[in-house]
């Protein structure tokens, strides 16, 4: 027969487990409600578990602690714990800290209650008491980077910069304000076919330095205190979303449009280029045929074949898989054509625009990690376009709509990131409009 103390440690792995599974369904992209209800409903029947035996055991005085002591449950050694990566471990650490600052709770007794016995949450959730924020260097650094390293990889599917940055130069600011690129600009490296006790010729390459300045891109997400009672896995399935949807949404944005660069942002990838031509009329097999090699023509002509990307809306992607081909009128007859290319869907690309680019010059720039903070305090203007200073110097003018967070009993997180994209030449960067497929 167990003991009491076998039998506790037994329902705690068994509510551990529950607790976790519950968390994937709550995150997953097509939300089964049934067995959501059900896991529910077993949680609670293994969380009165768990109670009546404590209970007994403190009645008998099995488990007696010192007056006050904080009752954190520890996961057994040996026993598997879920494995918790890249930006669910940071919605984590949030919410935790949510809860902890609106319940009146200490961080240690959240942890026990939410995600008891899952160390790495508690590392990341404690990696700095003070301030509220993980990307201060501390004893839990070591996974704390561990865990930015896959925010970029959470992004997939929200944005196609991942995708890019993945292809193409991937580079780090690693503290650094800015980074060079060494391109070669012109010339050969000569050489040829040489006859016995000849010279050979000897080329000239001359190169230019590409330099990328780390641009700062920010996103702040704000829960309220009713929003932080509910239930665990309800809220790190919304701040989760969030996150990754604001921040695709201000990264395609900024990388799919033509505007310039400046102070705050890099330029968009059309920005400077024109249009190659417009769609081919039609709306058929021919039509794609014709849009496909005028887009990718000028790369041919700079011998700068390999490696191209094209970045289309899923609307064009849907009729290219399903469009008759010639002939027998089969489907799939497009996809040698797209087995030559990577082709990226994003909602975010401009529907009928097709954008072709060279990876090879494609390069990009991180800062060594994305900062979370979060705060009870700040004042903000709740605008998503055009930002103002709170009471601007000149005027004076206010902002409006505001929200301060204390008044509202609110909380923000905020994500901030070093970031920048540029093309080590021209012409890597091709474009058609008004495509009719």
């Amino acid at each position: 027969m167990k003991t009491l103390s076998q039998r506790i440690e037994d329902a705690q792995n068994d509510l551990t487990a529950k607790r976790d599974k519950l968390a994937e369904l709550n995150g997953a992209d097509d939300l089964d409600l049934d067995a959501i209800e059900a896991l529910n409903d077993q949680i609670e029947i293994s969380e009165r578990t768990v109670k009546a035996l404590k209970a007994s055991e403190s009645k008998i005085g099995l488990g007696a602690m010192a007056p006050g002591a904080p009752a954190v449950a520890r996961r057994p050694l040996g026993y598997p714990q879920k494995d918790v990566k890249g930006v669910d471990l940071i919605v984590r650490g949030i919410v935790v800290r949510g809860v902890s600052h609106f319940a009146g709770k200490p961080i240690d007794k959240v942890l026990d209650e939410r995600y008891p016995g899952h160390e790495a949450t508690a590392i990341i959730a404690k990696a700095d008491q003070t301030v509220g924020t993980t990307g201060v260097a501390g004893w839990a650094s070591e996974i704390v980077q561990t865990g930015y390293a896959e925010f970029l990889q959470a992004l997939i599917g929200y944005s196609v910069y991942p995708a890019l940055r993945d292809r193409g130069i991937g580079l780090s600011f690693d503290g650094q304000g800015t980074v060079s690129i060494p391109s070669r600009t012109a010339g050969g490296a000569g050489g040829g076919f040489v006859a016995e006790g000849s010279p050979i010729r000897v080329g000239r390459i001359t190169t230019a330095a590409t330099t990328m300045t780390a641009k700062k891109m920010g996103v702040i997400v704000p829960f309220t205190r009713e929003l932080a009672k509910r239930s665990t896995p309800a809220i790190e399935a919304l701040v989760r979303q969030a996150i990754l949807e604001d921040t695709g949404a201000i990264l395609d944005a900024a990388l799919l449009d033509a505007t310039a660069a400046d102070t705050a942002r890099p330029a968009g990838l059309l920005n400077g280029v024109s249009a190659a031509a417009s769609g081919y009329g039609g709306g058929d097999f021919a039509a794609v045929v014709a849009d496909f090699k005028t887009l990718l023509a000028p790369f041919y002509t700079a011998n700068a074949a390999d490696n191209i990307t094209v970045i289309m809306n899923p609307a064009q992607g849907l009729a290219l898989s399903m469009m008759p081909g010639p002939g027998d009128g089969r489907f799939g007859w497009a996809e040698p054509l797209m087995n030559r290319l990577t082709i990226i869907e994003s909602t975010r690309a401009t529907s009928g625009r097709l954008i072709a680019l060279r990876n090879s010059d494609f390069a990009t720039a991180i800062g060594d990690a994305p900062e979370f903070d979060i705060s009870e305090q700040a004042t903000v203007h709740m605008e998503d376009t055009t930002p103002l200073e709170i009471v601007s110097g000149t005027g004076p003018t206010t902002a409006d709509p505001v929200r301060s967070f204390f008044q509202t009993a609110t909380i923000g997180v905020r994500m901030l990131m070093d970031v920048s994209w540029k093309m080590r030449r021209t012409g890597m960067v091709q474009w058609i409009d008004t495509t009719t497929w």
